[in-house]
């Protein structure tokens, strides 16, 4: 994948808060169409690194470039710009508790369109339909089960049709059936969109089944320890650290 364009560049980016190490010259790039799941033990920086890729927080150093362009570099407007092609679905689903689902999916494009009320319904219709929740609209996200609150926030994501989508846990607190079916959903996004996704994630059953390629976050270095298909890296046994990281869940089972 080295000879394309990459959609997403994370250089040299470091987080630190006060004396506190987060990220430490972070390096990573993101391909059209495919989906990179991003790793590690709880506190290495997962999600802090999403936060910084999906313009939410500003790194202590270093740059993002999303679509040629430096996220953290240019003014306010242009900023809002870019993020106008990204989706993101945040751990809890993010959804708002005291707007219906309808309302919630509406959001978006009321902020970034000109669409009239009838148009905007019709497409949250669309991406409720998409995610499996036809007849959902009038309901408030406490009236749906996690899995489908999940699925609320992905359609909520996918409002402004945007190229990158970044997923942060999409099934963390879901029973296995019901986070087969996310991750089934997430592959049926890039097989017909070519959606390209960046997902963050503790699940390894999940991250079998959807990554192309993963990076593993290491939270004692604060870097990343590993790159590549889930499936070699589980193999590795040159590095201790990497190979009983995917190789856990066969350890808890033994």
């Amino acid at each position: 994948m080295s000879d394309r364009q990459p959609l997403v560049q994370v250089r040299n980016v470091t987080v630190q808060f006060e004396d506190r190490l987060v990220l430490d010259n972070i390096s990573l790039e993101v391909f059209a169409g495919e989906i990179l799941c991003i790793l590690g033990e709880s506190g290495c920086g997962k999600s802090t690194l999403l936060r910084v890729m999906t313009g939410l927080l500003p790194p202590t150093s270093g740059e993002v470039w999303i679509m040629g362009q430096n996220l953290w570099a240019v003014p306010e407007q242009q900023q809002r710009q870019i993020l106008r092609h990204l989706g993101v679905l945040f751990q809890s689903s993010g959804l708002l508790r005291s707007l219906t689902i309808a309302e919630n999916i509406a959001l978006p494009l009321q902020m970034y369109t000109h669409l009239t009320d009838l148009e905007i319904m019709e497409i949250v219709r669309l991406k409720l339909a998409a995610v499996g929740l036809s007849g959902s609209e009038a309901l408030l996200p406490a009236e749906l089960s996690g899995g489908m609150q999940k699925r609320a926030g992905i359609a909520r994501a996918l409002a402004l049709d945007p190229p990158l989508l970044f997923l942060d846990e999409p099934t963390s607190g879901l029973d296995p059936v019901t986070a087969a079916s996310i991750d089934q959903l997430v592959l049926e996004f890039k097989q017909i969109f070519g959606t390209t996704m960046v997902v963050v994630t503790h699940d390894l059953e999940s991250t079998f089944t959807i990554a192309d390629r993963v990076l593993l976050l290491d939270r004692h270095t604060h870097t990343i320890i590993a790159e590549g298909d889930p499936h070699t890296l589980r193999n590795r046994t040159d590095h201790p650290a990497v190979y009983n990281f995917f190789n856990r869940l066969a350890k808890l089972e033994r």
